[in-house]
């Protein structure tokens, strides 16, 4: 009984863990998407004058070291 008990609080342990990573690696997803689209959003509102976006587009780029650093490259791939 003890070894049941045991066995469903490790197996608890890993699905929190795991849902942990997978929420991190969603929400880095989502920041990614919005600095990608606002940088692209304010590239069409500003064809001739692209240094406009600059700090955009370096939000982005920044977004996009960051969930590099925190993942793997295979996974932070998945998420551009």
């Amino acid at each position: 009984m003890r070894a049941v008990s045991i066995l469903t609080v490790l197996i608890a342990i890993f699905a929190v863990t795991g849902c942990g990573i997978n929420g991190a690696r969603r929400r880095a997803a989502s920041d990614i998407e919005v600095s990608k689209k606002d940088y692209k959003d304010c590239i069409r509102q500003n064809p001739g004058n692209p240094s406009e976006c600059e700090t955009l587009r370096l939000l982005y780029e920044a977004d996009l070291e960051a969930v590099q650093a925190i993942f793997p490259p295979s996974i932070a791939a998945k998420d551009k």
